[in-house]
């Protein structure tokens, strides 16, 4: 005998709802199980929306950080948040301290605090000690926030993530920011994640090197809101760049965190050697060691500009958050990172209208067509780098259709609702399987 109508499974007293045109009424008395299996079971269902099913619950997904500052990672994961809480319902595991905690918190975001971690070797008593009340609080928050999918910002993110989700058997995805080399992380990339998302194709090919299976990683690129509005000429004390514009000078930006394959020093060599050519240059070095593990990096980047011995000309900017005021008083934008896995301050610059110069390889060139919408150079070519540097100071048309052209690239491919779109199919496809 066959009955149609509803299902309705009860969970943690709510009823989530699945419709079906007809089951078997002997079948019923097989289904009988747990609430928490129920739960899942209706979870998977829910997702999938054919022509013999609807739905009436959002997907619930948990995202997991590894760092409580916000740097280019945690922007991203920022506004994919913003732009994924209406598809489905997000919870957020980061650490106790940090601006991206607070943040999520002020968005409405259900955030849950996990222990800091200031060391990232797996050698340090305290580390493995942090890395056990990390996994038992992970596996707690997951019995009672019961995601449909554990969602790892990062690499270093996986490393807690991994186990808990394991053991509670929730589906596993990891978002691979960073062309790491290491058996461990090819291990949990191997045989812990349901799917890998790459950042780009230079992280995706950097994965299958490695080991792990190209079928489990897709491609999506990082995505930035898009303003209508033109760059607009700006002034701040911390830059007064205007003064250098009205002069006929130009304003160089090298903008980032300082660690040491960013080559920083780079920017601030090849912009020492054309000081003489451009008299009414600016060179404006923007970021810090945002999370307190290249302290190294920071003192010989700015023990450099203390040598200069040009405050007028060289400037150096702690990290910011609000890059409005940045865009406002920067000319041209230099990236010198020769691994950059994709190049975020790339994007945001473009879609600022700020033409770039940055280093032919990895995230950079997939950005980037040399001389259409922006300039490519070698890595590490001081002499290519300066030469670049003079030519978008005595071309302002190039600069500007440079420019014009990298605005129209990023509002096409760069955005974050492409990037939203693209893993709330990646979402659908892995609970659906």
């Amino acid at each position: 005998m066959r009955v149609s109508g509803v299902i309705c499974l009860k969970a943690r007293g709510k009823e989530v709802i699945v419709h079906k045109p007809a089951i078997r009424r002997q079948d019923i008395g097989r289904q009988k199980c747990t609430q928490d299996a129920a739960e899942r079971c209706a979870a998977r269902e829910s997702i999938v929306v054919g022509e013999n099913m609807t739905v009436d619950r959002k997907p619930r997904i948990l995202f997991v950080s590894a760092e409580g500052s916000v740097g280019g990672a945690e922007t991203s994961l920022l506004l994919l948040v913003k732009c994924l809480r209406n598809y489905c319902s997000i919870s957020v595991a980061c650490p106790s301290k940090g601006r991206l905690g607070e943040t999520m918190s002020q968005m409405g975001v259900d955030c849950h605090l996990l222990p800091t971690q200031k060391t990232r070797s797996c050698l340090s008593p305290t580390w493995f000690f942090r890395y056990v009340i990390a996994n038992y609080r992970l596996i707690k928050l997951i019995c009672i926030v019961k995601p449909d999918i554990v969602h790892a910002n990062s690499i270093y993110a996986l490393i807690f993530s991994a186990m808990p989700a394991i053991v509670t058997r929730r589906k596993l995805i990891l978002h691979a920011r960073d062309m790491v080399r290491s058996r461990c992380t090819t291990w949990l990339c191997s045989w812990c994640c349901d799917r890998i998302i790459a950042i780009s194709n230079a992280v995706r090919n950097h994965l299958i090197r490695t080991g792990v299976a190209a079928s489990k990683i897709e491609v999506v690129y990082n995505g930035v809101e898009i303003s209508s509005s033109v760059k607009a000429i700006g002034s701040d004390n911390a830059f007064d760049s205007c003064a250098a514009r009205r002069r006929g000078g130009i304003t160089f930006a090298n903008i980032g965190q300082f660690v040491p394959w960013k080559k920083q020093m780079l920017f601030l060599q090849a912009a020492h050697e054309i000081t003489d050519r451009l008299p009414h240059a600016k060179f404006i070095l923007v970021g810090d060691d945002l999370f307190g593990r290249n302290s190294d990096c920071k003192d010989r980047l700015l023990n450099y500009l203390k040598r200069l011995d040009l405050p007028e000309r060289f400037v150096h900017i702690g990290w910011q958050e609000d890059m409005t005021k940045v865009w406002e008083n920067v000319d041209c934008l230099v990236h010198t990172a020769d691994r950059e896995p994709f190049g975020r301050i790339i994007i945001e610059a473009m879609a600022a209208r700020v033409p770039v110069i940055a280093v032919d390889s990895a995230g950079p060139s997939e950005i980037i067509s040399d001389g259409i919408t922006g300039l490519l150079i070698r890595a590490a070519d001081s002499k290519q780098l300066q030469d670049a540097m003079l030519r978008m100071a005595s071309e302002p048309n190039l600069r500007s259709t440079l420019a014009d052209a990298a605005y129209e690239r990023v509002r096409s491919v760069y955005t974050v609702d492409n990037t939203a779109q693209r893993i709330r199919d990646i979402y659908e496809n892995i609970l659906a399987s």
